[in-house]
């Protein structure tokens, strides 16, 4: 994640950072030990993947009422 507004190309820079890292069989296998695998995105895919989620996540939380205390 980035703040909103951050310029494109420093984005794809930050995306290629990260892929970068994960692609490393130490960092892999770090993850591993906590149980967690690499699940690599683009921007887009991240954003919808986002999206989609306040969109399920909101209809659950209304449908049932939950409230913050």
């Amino acid at each position: 994640m980035a703040p909103a507004g951050t310029p494109e190309p420093i984005v794809q820079r930050l995306n290629a950072a990260v892929r970068q890292a994960m692609a490393s069989p130490d960092v892999v296998a770090k993850l591993a030990i906590e149980g967690a695998e690499p699940w690599l995105t683009t921007p887009a895919e991240f954003h919808d993947l986002i999206a989609a989620d306040i969109v399920r996540w909101g209809q659950l939380i209304r449908d049932n009422g939950i409230q913050i205390q």
